[in-house]
């Protein structure tokens, strides 16, 4: 493997995950598309060690913040996570930086 870093996209809308993996790999970076379901981001993340995890908030099974407290207290390093969510809320913002993510 090259030294580029690895990036998990986990998005439910295609045209954004695929918008994300072409301006990603055009900086360098390795990116992997995921569906967006917090049990999938979660097995892909025991499977793999990438450097960070670009996901969205809102997901089928567990949510993403679960998914991310379940990530930092199960993974011996765990990537940096950054968020999407079509919410503009200071509050929930605090309650995502709060379970663990490092940008939203």
């Amino acid at each position: 493997m090259n030294s580029s870093k690895t990036i998990l996209v986990a998005d439910d809308t295609e045209e954004i995950g695929k918008a994300c993996e072409k301006e990603l790999a055009a900086l360098g970076f390795e990116v992997s598309l995921c569906k967006r379901e917090g049990d999938e981001v979660i097995k892909r993340v025991e499977a793999y060690r990438y450097d960070a995890v670009l996901l969205d908030v809102f997901m089928a099974g567990c949510d993403g913040i679960e998914v991310i407290r379940y990530i930092h207290e199960n993974l011996a390093k765990p990537p940096m996570i950054f968020t999407m969510a079509a919410v503009n809320s200071p509050k929930f913002e605090e309650e995502i930086l709060k379970s663990g993510a490092d940008f939203h």
